[in-house]
């Protein structure tokens, strides 16, 4: 294990400004510890891999990064299983990957919301993560820890500096879709052409909303009564929530970089 000398540090909290409670999330404005680490060595995330994230990165300042407000959720369903890859540094023989996710929203890490992603050292690790199948529908904060040892970290919180890295995301966790649903979520396509958003779908859209990660409404059609709409928009480099509603009632919500 890697030795050094130990040096406190003042943790910063910070407010997840995100109002999740405007998509039915059961989680707003959750604050979370900062850790702190040292990746300086070598003993780092490289690249995240988890349904739908893939997220190449560097060291961290202070050893830990906070992607939720940049990189679009990860997007699982309530029972299934998928596959994290994380790649780590080379800064010792054995980096071990861990990974929590908060799914009670408690704005804490427990030690039942852990899952072991393995070993390695300049390679990726990979390893299974199996949704609950008792988990409600909403967004749920997520901490990788890569760590200069054969053992992971037991403190997703740590307040003094060791050999590695923490990243946080976030997962959106939705049941399984009805046929008519899916048929609906299927179809819908949103995309940017400059500073137009697209949305086409192969039912008829009834409403649209466009919130940025704060919660802030940033630009609403209703009544479209159109399988297309397009909306004009001056936001730039910022990932936006598109909230589509069918005529049929089916609401769906997607996440675009714009």
């Amino acid at each position: 294990m890697k030795r050094k000398l130990l040096s406190l540090n003042i943790n910063n909290l910070k407010m997840l400004a995100f109002s999740m409670a405007l998509f039915g999330f059961s989680a707003a404005n959750a604050q979370y510890c900062e850790p702190v680490d040292d990746c300086t060595d070598g003993d780092l995330i490289l690249n995240v891999e988890f349904a739908g994230i893939e997220n190449p990165s560097d060291c961290s300042p202070n050893g830990y990064g906070d992607y939720t407000a940049d990189v679009a959720p990860a997007e699982v369903l309530v029972g299934e299983t998928y596959t994290m890859a994380v790649e780590v540094g080379s800064g010792w023989s054995t980096e071990t990957v861990g990974v929590w996710i908060d799914f009670d929203n408690s704005e804490t890490f427990d030690e039942s919301e852990f899952y072991l992603i393995g070993t390695g050292s300049g390679s990726v690790v990979e390893a299974d993560v199996a949704i609950p199948s008792d988990v409600s529908e909403g967004t749920y904060r997520m901490r990788i820890a890569v760590k200069a040892d054969e053992i992971p970290y037991d403190d997703p919180c740590q307040t003094v500096a060791g050999f590695g890295e923490f990243e946080d995301y976030l997962v959106n966790v939705t049941a399984e879709l009805s046929v008519s649903n899916f048929d609906f979520t299927n179809s819908l396509a949103i995309f940017k052409t400059g500073e137009t958003l697209n949305i086409q779908a192969g039912t008829n859209i009834s409403n649209v909303a466009v919130y940025d990660l704060t919660g802030k409404l940033i630009a609403t059609q209703q009544d479209v009564a159109s399988r297309s709409t397009t909306l004009s928009l001056s936001a730039a480099n910022q990932v936006l929530l598109v909230k589509v509603q069918s005529q049929e009632g089916y609401t769906v919500t997607k996440n675009i970089i714009f």
